[in-house]
C-alpha cells in the first residue's frame, strides 16, 4: 500500500485552528473528511492514558506531537492535518509513501504521526511547512534534533562519494542542489528512539548529472536499550539525469518496555504486547534530479514489545 504525503503542497488552512482541534479534540472529529463506514469514525472516550499517550475505547492510540509545541507551531507557514492508509503485512502494519520538491524552493516539511489505529491499519498526522530559517530557530529553541537539519552535515564518515562535486564558479554552467531526508521513530516523552537521514549533493551540467556526495545513517537511542540490527546503505545513477542514495535500518529493544515503565506483561499488552519492540526502517530514499527536483520517499512499520507506545515523524527539505 503507498500513500503520498506532502513535500509542498499545502491548503490555505490556519496554524491555530488545526493545532487547537488537536489539543481539544480526542477525535479530531471536526477535521474528519471520511465517509460513513470507511474506519475514519472517531470516539472521543478515552480509555487509558500513558506518559501522554491517550488510548480510546475504538482502537485508536493519540500521541503528542513535537508539532505541538507552542514555539515550533509559532514558526510553521502552514499545518494541516492528513489521513493515510497504510497496509498489514502479516508482523504489524506497513506504511509506505513518496513525493517530490522543488529543493530550490527552501521549504522543509515535518510530519508528525498524532493518531493510529493498528485494527484498521490507518494513521493521522501532522503535516507542517517551514522555512529553513524557521525550523533552524525551532530546532535552536526547542534542542529538538528531529528539527535539526544540520545533522545530515555531520555525517562525513558514512558518506559514499563518486565524482566529486566541482566548484560550480569554476565551471560557469554548473548548478549544485541538495536535499535532506529523515525517518524517526519517537518514545512518549518525544525522544527519538531510531532514526535513518540521508543527505544527497549533486552537480548538474545541462541535464546530466555529473557528480553526487551521498551522506547516510542509522542512529538508535542506546540509553534506552534501543540497538541497530543492520543498517544498508546505497547510492548510485538511475539515469544519466538521476542519482539516489538510500540508507535502511533495523532496530530492536528488549527492554523498551521496561524502560518506560511498564513492568509487567499483563500491562504492557495493552500497549501492543511484551517482549522485544522492533522498528524498521525499509527505506529512506532520495533521488536527484537534473532539473533541481528530489524525489524522496519512506517505508516503516513497528512490531513487538509495546510497540503502540512508539510514533513515526518524518522530514525533508
Amino acid at each position: 500500500m503507498t500513500h503520498r504525503y506532502f513535500c509542498r503542497s499545502f491548503a490555505v488552512v490556519s496554524v491555530l485552528s488545526v493545532l487547537s482541534a488537536t489539543l481539544a479534540s480526542p477525535a479530531l472529529a471536526s477535521q474528519s473528511t471520511a465517509t460513513a463506514g470507511t474506519g475514519w469514525e472517531r470516539s472521543s472516550t478515552i480509555a487509558d492514558v500513558y506518559q501522554g499517550v491517550r488510548f480510546m475505547d475504538d482502537g485508536w492510540v493519540e500521541y503528542p506531537s513535537i508539532l505541538q509545541n507552542d514555539v515550533v507551531a509559532n514558526l510553521a507557514e502552514r499545518i494541516e492535518l492528513r489521513k493515510v492508509q497504510g497496509a498489514h503485512d502479516g508482523s504489524g502494519c506497513v506504511f509506505e509513501g513518496s513525493d517530490e520538491s522543488d529543493v530550490t524552493a527552501g521549504i522543509v516539511t515535518y510530519s508528525s504521526e498524532v493518531a493510529f489505529n493498528v485494527g484498521t491499519c490507518q494513521a493521522e498526522y501532522l503535516d507542517a511547512e517551514f522555512t529553513r530559517e524557521n525550523i533552524a530557530q525551532a530546532a535552536s529553541e526547542t534542542g529538538d534534533a528531529g528539527l535539526d537539519l544540520s545533522e545530515g552535515d555531520t555525517e562525513e564518515s558514512d558518506a559514499s562519494v563518486n565524482m566529486e562535486p566541482t566548484d560550480p564558479t569554476s565551471t560557469g554552467g554548473t548548478k549544485t542542489y541538495t536535499a535532506h531526508h529523515k525517518a524517526m521513530t519517537r518514545d512518549p516523552i518525544q525522544i527519538i528512539t531510531s532514526s535513518t537521514a540521508t543527505k544527497l549533493t549533486w552537480n548538474v551540467a545541462s541535464s546530466f548529472v555529473t557528480g553526487y556526495v551521498a551522506n547516510r545513517k542509522c542512529d538508535q537511542y542506546g540509553a534506552s536499550g534501543w540497538v541497530n540490527s543492520s543498517c544498508v546503505k546505497t547510492d548510485g545513477w538511475v539515469t544519466i539525469g538521476a542519482v539516489y542514495t538510500d540508507a535502511t535500518g533495523k532496530f530492536n529493544n528488549p527492554v523498551f518496555c521496561n524502560s518506560v515503565g511498564i513492568l509487567t506483561a499483563g500491562a504492557a499488552f495493552a500497549f501492543g504486547g511484551w517482549g522485544t519492540t522492533y522498528a524498521n526502517h525499509s527505506k529512506t530514499r532520495l533521488e536527484g534530479r537534473s532539473n533541481g527536483v528530489a524525489l524522496c520517499g519512506y517505508k516503516m512499520n513497528k512490531a513487538g514489545g509495546c510497540n503502540l507506545l512508539l510514533k513515526f515523524d518524518y522530514v525533508k527539505s
